[in-house]
């Protein structure tokens, strides 16, 4: 019993984190693609082995899995959440001090990529779940990083299966984890004259896992513009307006614009790092102007709606200052950080542009895809967190009582939701024999992805997810 109890006090905070993890797993409803998921179309996709759907395989077995149990995807949102803490406050400290700002910035993130991840079972396995391998790679390169120069003890033997899963999840995550790799391998070469095993043997297992992904029939029907199941495609359009739009529309606002309370955390850290230097030259002092006026732009144009004919000038502008600003934190790692601090940040920043990158060449490309940039973009904020060394009490209550806010209104939300959406499934199970039924759309729909069939095609999906006859009519009222 000493032992449970010196554990459990140790640990406290990861285990609270596995909990509330856990009910909002539970609780959170199931939306759009995983009325796919959990019926007959997901049936027949996973007896087709998904040809012509994606080479997405670990994502696509537990969509299958998730979203016909409850328990079962409350239980994996409790570990890949812990795991996401503890894997980040590893790689920057071995101690826990950093799961309150982490939680805060995954609670504080941008509304539509939240409610295309976190709140929707189908972007959670495959958005959410691959961020647990890539940090998984980054902590075990963490003495590497650092110039220790030395893996942990049998490392080698995870590398392989490890560069397999990573790999069958997100296309542009399996192209990323083989250039990064890469990359790692003739750095280390040059530097340093050897080639580690354990390299070697991740690179390999990307290898048989990108190719597993790519040897899906749905690459060849994308490639040639044929594709029938998510009307995807490679572009082939004008390269240069399409890498615009994207950044404009997606890369710059859902990564890092719209993500205010991130950038204010990020810009004072590093005006905090900048203000410590025992020598400031005219330069850093325009870099510590700058952070601070982008993090009060960024701020107060997000709390202003700004629309009509002048939307696309503003956009314009942000996506310049916000270009401008990711320059900025590259050239505070290279010319101020400590040489060997320099190696780990500089690999999470290159990591950052090159999971984005693969992004700019394929169709269509949603909120959701910024997930993973912005977990490594919340190590980064982190890594600068530790440098700064702001060690304050009273930072830390605030920072508690912020967090405890908003787990309480994500707990509001989501149970809201469940009681709607339990208190439905039963009136369907009680008119089973009504031609026509009238049923509530779930509350708060602002923070779930397609909460009610938008067209034809999702209709019969919903119907046979809830057990309604295909006979019956239904109808939806706004919730009450």
């Amino acid at each position: 019993m000493k032992k449970i109890y010196d554990f459990s006090k140790k640990n406290i905070g990861y285990i609270l984190v596995f909990l509330f993890s856990c009910l909002f797993g539970f609780l959170i409803p199931y939306t759009h693609d995983d009325w796919f998921w959990g019926t007959s179309w997901g049936l027949q996709h996973l007896l087709d082995n998904f040809d012509n759907v994606n080479g997405r395989y670990f994502g696509n077995y537990l969509a299958f899995a998730l979203t016909r149990s409850r328990v079962i995807r409350a239980l994996l949102y409790g570990i890949v959440f812990t795991l996401i803490t503890f894997l980040i406050n590893k790689i920057v400290s071995d101690k826990k001090k950093y799961t309150t700002i982490i939680l805060i910035l995954l609670l504080t993130l941008e509304l539509p990529v939240f409610i295309q991840t976190v709140s929707w079972t189908a972007g959670f396995v495959n958005y959410v779940v691959p961020m647990i391998g890539v940090l998984a790679f980054i902590y075990l390169n963490k003495n590497i990083f650092n110039d220790k120069e030395t893996f942990y003890k049998y490392t080698f033997i995870i590398m392989l299966p490890l560069g397999i899963f990573n790999s069958l999840f997100m296309e542009n995550i399996s192209i990323y984890n083989i250039i990064f790799v890469i990359g790692l391998i003739v750095y280390y070469l040059v530097k340093t004259k050897k080639i580690h095993k354990e390299h070697i043997l991740y690179l390999l297992g990307c290898i048989i896992g990108t190719a597993i992904m790519f040897s899906n029939s749905a690459y060849g029907f994308i490639s040639n513009g044929a594709d029938t199941f998510g009307n995807r495609s490679i572009d082939s359009g004008n390269f240069i307006v399409s890498f615009a739009h994207k950044y404009l529309h997606i890369f710059s606002p859902d990564l890092i614009f719209n993500n205010y309370i991130l950038v204010v955390v990020l810009s004072l850290v590093l005006f905090k790092i900048l203000h410590s230097l025992k020598e400031k030259s005219l330069f850093s002092k325009l870099i510590q102007g700058y952070v601070i006026f982008y993090s009060v732009y960024a701020t107060v144009l997000n709390f202003i709606n700004i629309g009509g004919p002048y939307f696309r000038y503003i956009n314009y502008l942000n996506g310049i200052l916000t270009f401008i600003y990711f320059i900025i934190i590259g050239l505070i790692i290279i010319l101020y950080m400590p040489k060997e601090k320099r190696t780990m940040l500089l690999m999470v920043y290159i990591s950052i542009i090159l999971v984005i990158m693969p992004l700019f060449v394929v169709n269509p490309v949603q909120s959701r895809c910024m997930f993973p940039p912005y977990v490594l973009l919340m190590l980064l904020v982190v890594l600068f967190v530790k440098e700064a060394k702001i060690e304050n009490r009273y930072i830390l209550i605030c920072l508690y009582i912020i967090l405890s806010i908003l787990v309480i209104f994500r707990l509001y939300v989501y149970t809201h939701a469940y009681v709607v959406d339990i208190n439905r499934i039963n009136y369907i199970k009680l008119h089973d024999s009504e031609p026509e039924i009238t049923i509530s759309e779930l509350p708060h729909k602002e923070h779930f992805f397609i909460s009610t069939p938008a067209n034809s095609d999702y209709a019969p999906k919903f119907k046979e997810f809830y057990h309604i006859k295909n006979s019956q009519n239904v109808i939806f009222k706004p919730c009450e």
